[in-house]
Order: C-alpha cells, then structure tokens, then sequence
C-alpha cells in the first residue's frame, strides 16, 4: 500500500518532463502538500463542535458571523447556534428563522403575523413565548436577536410571555329534582 506522506513528485512524471525546472516543481508542490495533509486534521472542526471548548466556540462563531450570539450565552446554546448557522443564513427573513432562533436562545417562542391576527397593522409581527426569564433586562437582546434574522420591512410589535402556574381544579355538579307539596288547612 502507498503511503501519502511518502509520495515523491518527482517518481510521478514521466521520463520526458524530468528536467530542473520540473523537479523542482514537483518539489515545491510535494512540500504543500505535504503541509496541507499535515494540516487536514484541523478542518474536522465544524464535526466536532460538540467537543469544543468555550473560547474556541467564541472564535468560530465571530469567523462564522453567527448573528445573535453572546459570549455570555450557556455552553449548549453556543453550539446550538454554531451548528444551525447555515440553516439560519439559508432562512433568513422568515418567520421559521425567527422561530427556529428564540428557541434556540431562549427554550421556546412562536411568531405571530400580521395576516394571522385580526387587526393586526401591516407587516408586524409578534413573539410569543412561555420563558418566564424574558423579562425586561431580557428585552434588548431578545429584539437583538429578531433583528438578527427578521426581512428589513418587518416590525416587532411586542413580545408576549405566557406565564402558566400549574393549580388543581375542582368541578362538581347536582341535579336536584323534587316534587313540592304545600299543604294548608282550610278553616270552614
């Protein structure tokens, strides 16, 4: 079996092109490409996200450009956003990219249209959400993030947290029928 670390260039051509210039052609080709097998580890990275460390995650999303990522945000987020982000370059401007985006960063949401609801203006929308840490410190970056990936004629009109407290609820039910008799004395 060949090895590919132990090719020489020059053993490939023929007879005819074995002059100076050629061979040190072929030199120079087999040093490259000896550094690009050396190298060829490191592009496993996109493969191996879920092992990565935190820093390194920070440097692939700023050289991936991952809009709406924070460096504060957990280390499943990160990855989340890293692994989706060309998914969410492909569905930029839609209302599944908004969708898909504040799930990822904040557990849960969904996007109302303007078309969806009655008396809605024109070419908003709104979120929807059942995070109860989307309170008011959480504002700006939840609208960052919509920004991040809403078409440019689009408008948040408000954001819509759901808050739900699980209770017991008691039902209960009678039916009552009865005759009623009035019986009165009569004097004569």
């Amino acid at each position: 079996m060949i090895n590919i670390n132990q090719i020489k260039y020059i053993n490939l051509l023929p007879p005819n092109f074995k002059n100076a210039h050629n061979r040190a052609l072929s030199k120079a080709i087999e040093t490259e490409f000896l550094n690009l097998i050396q190298n060829i580890k490191y592009v496993n990275i996109y493969s191996s996200i879920d092992n990565l460390e935190g820093f390194v995650l920070d440097h692939l999303a700023l050289q991936m450009r991952v809009d709406g990522y924070l460096n504060s945000f957990n280390i499943q987020t990160k990855r989340l956003l890293i692994k989706n982000s060309l998914i969410y370059f492909m569905k930029m401007g839609t209302k599944i990219a908004i969708e898909d985006k504040v799930t990822a960063i904040f557990g849960d949401g969904t996007v109302i249209e303007w078309f969806e609801e009655t008396g809605a203006a024109t070419f908003t929308f709104k979120v929807e959400t059942t995070n109860q840490s989307a309170n008011e410190s959480m504002a700006d970056e939840f609208a960052r993030v919509i920004k991040s990936v809403k078409n440019a004629r689009s408008v948040l009109s408000e954001v819509v947290v759901k808050l739900t407290d699980p209770q017991k609820t008691y039902i209960g039910n009678i039916i009552h029928i009865s005759d009623n008799f009035i019986l009165r004395q009569v004097n004569s």
